[in-house]
């Protein structure tokens, strides 16, 4: 894997050669770092160049330009830029911080009422900025932890993208219901938004338990785990005692 891949997993559509002249393609660029949204613009490409995007099945063609804009964007001198200019091969030529070339897309957070969450269990609200960063595991899933308390870690999942709300609203659903379950880590919090009040995310404690990809062994899976995984399924799926 290029050392940027899950950095920056877009790749441009390379357009048909057109043989004798040169071409550009401008396609959206997502930053997982900064989480920002970028245009980026490769001018230049001759035909040469198209032929090894359009037959390529790896990262590898990419690489130089995303190199390149990792080193700009890890620079801080373009801090608000919304697009960028440059060759295949990285150099850069032009940056633009026109508000009219912003393609950062809008995010519908809901309301919390419209999450109609159980109030036998109330779980406790927390706003965003009430949480510091303290690392993260990938896209939308940080290690953070609550200013009145800076020694405790915490796992915080949330969204930027619409399509991502589906998961994180599904996720509090489910989680909710099994509040209190012995076998299901807990929902800790769900998260606000630090000026509208809706809903951003939610927090779990962090359990820290190594890396299964480096640290996995061979060993027997018990009955009982596989009965207590079923079981909690089964108590997800039952209807809400009313008392």
């Amino acid at each position: 894997m290029e050392e940027h891949e899950l950095r920056f997993p877009q790749l441009p559509t390379p357009p048909a050669p057109q043989p004798g002249s040169l071409q550009s393609v401008c396609y959206p660029v997502h930053d997982g770092d900064s989480r920002r949204w970028l245009q980026v613009k490769i001018v230049d490409l001759d035909d040469a160049t198209l032929d090894t995007w359009g037959g390529a099945r790896s990262y590898s063609p990419y690489a130089a330009i995303h190199n390149a804009l990792a080193a700009l964007l890890d620079s801080g001198r373009e801090p608000d830029a919304t697009m960028v200019v440059m060759k295949a091969d990285g150099t850069i030529v032009s940056t633009s911080s026109d508000p009219s070339r912003d393609i950062t897309p809008g995010t519908y957070y809901a309301p919390l009422a419209d999450y109609q969450l159980p109030s036998s269990n109330k779980i406790p609200t927390i706003p965003r900025d009430h949480l510091i960063e303290r690392g993260r595991f990938g896209p939308y899933t940080d290690v953070v932890a609550p200013i009145s308390s800076p020694s405790d870690r915490l796992v915080f999942k949330h969204y930027e993208e619409d399509e991502e709300m589906t998961n994180v609203w599904f996720s509090i659903q489910i989680m909710a219901g099994l509040l209190g379950h012995p076998h299901i880590v807990p929902i800790q919090h769900v998260v606000l938004h630090e000026e509208s009040g809706r809903v951003v995310g939610f927090t779990m404690p962090f359990l820290a338990g190594g890396n299964l990809e480096r640290e996995r062994t061979r060993r027997p899976f018990k009955l009982e785990w596989a009965k207590q995984l079923f079981q909690a399924i089964d108590d997800r799926s039952q209807p809400p005692v009313r008392r």
